[in-house]
């Protein structure tokens, strides 16, 4: 579920947009109606300037969630044409094996007129970098069956996270070689084996003569150049292309707690199919197995904050934080809950509206960590099975225009912004959508006071950051931007020339760049129009 986050993110942003409706095109037809529109362009080497051929072309209707997106295979000249468009916005992605993924900021935003025809558009793929060393222990052997991985932290819908991009394991001269798809910073760390899933050990836990047991000394995750800490460790820019060699680690060992507790539940349940996890942004997650008589064990914990979670047979299961400092923790007990089931309707205040489409709703955790996809009915209801009792948010992933979550009501209750509680058993949840969202449009124009295309342009409330109104999209060819969707309010707006995924959402980085944004009051049914001045890249660190 730790990836749930993003997808709300991309979903969010993406469907927040006009819907046009789209079916797949057939490249090999040379006839097109005059309404109909056609793209034609190259996709090649970020790095090289080659074409880049068998490139897989998306182009995808902003704002319809279901629609079936055009699509074309680059040719040996990475040529590609898509024809029998559809006026209307739409985002534009290539991929490739061997080349970065798009990410949100990456992909293009075009709108096309009635009959219009777009030509010589080029599509850059950056190809990935390579990032290869050696893992040894404190002695200098080598180390197999490490995991090695890149990672960072990035802001995802809010909250702060470690995310992984690329993974390898070492051989048996504890070589690694490491593809990384997407180019920046990173932190390189490696896992040694045995500290992601352990079985029970008995060993001494508690107190010796009345003192408390001194952690043990073990070889934890470490960070390039050696580190147990990712905040100092020493990150690695890597570039579209790039291969750096001479990446060694020499894993290190630090005083780590054992978690030792049972897992209990008043039904029948087979407790050895209880599957235990240990979960922190900031560190590796972890797993141990339940023996018969629900008892578990955690060795080599680094000190932090954590959730404890259980799920059982029978769907049944528990979530609790822990908090491990230096000292061994016994006697945890995880109470296995039955799973909640939510009943639900959604209210929309314009039924008439609707015109056969139905919204897309997530129910997610405030980490988001744990979380749902709920099916809409056409009738708009609604059911989820299977939640673990905890406190969840609702968001409205897409598929209605200009459409915001106005309120939840669980029961008879009204949820505040932060969430509700689910407890075991059967809730209504009662979610009341307003067609009456707000809109905000304009151009962006760089230095030269010329369109800038392809412009990231962020929405950010004032009142605080932790919201999860942030909105985002890109300029078009022209320039222009359209952000519907938004929830009444104080913000601030920014056009960024190039910038990280998720880094808007990053007060630290939004600081030095307060001046830079615009101030915009977004009442319902509100249309503003803006004309925004793009932050240089090179104010970002993105050049």
């Amino acid at each position: 579920m730790r990836y749930l986050a993003p997808a709300i993110l991309w979903c969010i942003s993406a469907f927040a947009q006009s819907p046009v409706p789209a079916a797949a095109a057939d490249s090999s037809s040379s006839v097109t109606p005059k309404h109909k529109c056609s793209i034609e362009g190259t996709v090649v080497n970020s790095v090289t300037g080659e074409p880049v051929k068998k490139a897989r072309v998306h182009l995808g209707s902003l704002g319809a969630p279901r629609s079936i997106p055009y699509a074309a295979t680059t040719d040996a000249s990475g040529h590609f044409l898509l024809i029998e468009l559809d006026a209307g916005r739409y985002h534009l992605e290539a991929f490739r094996e061997g080349y970065s993924n798009p990410s949100f900021t990456s992909v293009r935003t075009y709108t096309l007129e009635p009959g219009q025809e777009l030509k010589d558009i080029v599509l850059k793929l950056s190809p990935v970098g390579v990032v290869s060393g050696r893992i040894l222990d404190e002695d200098g052997d080598p180390v197999s069956n490490v995991k090695v991985e890149c990672v960072k932290f990035r802001y995802l819908d809010g909250v702060r996270q470690l995310i992984g991009e690329g993974q390898a394991t070492t051989n048996d001269l504890g070589d690694f070689r490491l593809s990384v798809s997407t180019a920046g910073k990173y932190e390189i760390r490696a896992t040694p084996p045995g500290t992601e899933t352990y079985g029970v050990h008995e060993r001494p836990i508690g107190q010796v003569n009345g003192k408390p047991l001194q952690a043990e000394q073990e070889y934890v995750p470490t960070y390039y150049p050696r580190s147990a800490n990712p905040s100092t460790a020493s990150p690695i820019e890597v570039a579209p292309g790039t291969q750096i060699s001479g990446v060694n680690i020499n894993l290190i060992r630090a005083a780590t707690a054992r978690i030792k507790g049972r897992v209990k539940a008043e039904a029948a349940l087979i407790l050895e199919q209880t599957a235990i996890e240990l979960d922190g942004w900031n560190v590796e997650r972890m797993y141990a197995n339940v023996d018969s008589k629900g008892g578990f064990q955690f060795n080599g914990v680094l000190p932090g904050s954590y959730f404890l979670r259980a799920v059982g047979d029978k769907g049944y299961g528990a979530r609790v934080p822990v908090d491990i400092g230096d000292q061994n923790i016994e006697g945890i007990e995880l109470t296995l809950q039955p799973p909640a089931t939510i009943q639900g309707r959604v209210v929309f205040e314009e039924k008439g509206e609707l015109k056969g489409m139905v919204p897309a709703l997530v129910i997610a955790s405030p980490t988001g960590m744990e979380g749902k996809w709920v099916h809409v009915k056409d009738d708009l209801t609604f059911k989820v099975d299977g939640l673990i009792a905890g406190s969840y948010r609702v968001a409205l992933g897409g598929g209605l225009p200009n459409t915001y979550i106005k309120r939840v009501r669980l029961g008879d209750q009204d949820v505040p912004e932060t969430g509700f509680n689910v407890i075991p058993g059967a809730l209504e949840l009662t979610v009341f959508l307003s067609p009456d969202a707000g809109v905000v449009e304009g151009s962006v124009k760089n230095a030269k006071d010329e369109p800038a295309i392809g412009a990231t342009v962020t929405l950010i409330p004032e009142a605080t950051r932790r919201t999860r109104r942030h909105k985002i999209t890109t300029t078009d060819q022209n320039g222009h931007f359209k952000i519907e969707g938004i929830f009444p309010g104080e913000y601030k707006i920014y056009a960024w020339e190039q910038i990280e995924d998720g880094a808007y959402e990053d007060p630290d980085f939004v600081k030095p760049h307060e001046s830079d944004g615009e101030k915009v009051s977004i009442k319902e049914s509100g249309h503003e129009t803006m004309q925004l001045k793009v932050i240089p890249a090179e104010t970002t660190g993105k050049e």
